[in-house]
């Protein structure tokens, strides 16, 4: 019995089994790659990471007073 006889008995599902089953280490590979290399770029200083404003960090020093209602 031959793969193809084998193949075009399966039901649907089982037939998507078998492709996430031979398509799932190629992804995996795909995806340590795409991470390893943008993590490169990253810290290489190739890629521009946006800085943040000014004003989401807290102030340092002398704050000012709160007013108080008297």
């Amino acid at each position: 019995m031959s793969f193809l006889d084998w193949y075009l008995n399966l039901t649907f599902l089982q037939a998507v089994l078998v492709w996430l089953k031979l398509l799932l280490p190629v992804l995996f590979i795909l995806t340590v790659c795409a991470l390893v290399g943008f993590s490169l770029k990253l810290f290489s200083g190739s890629l521009k990471v946006p800085k943040l404003p000014n004003n989401i960090q807290p102030k340092r020093g002398k704050q000012p007073a709160e007013k108080q209602t008297a």
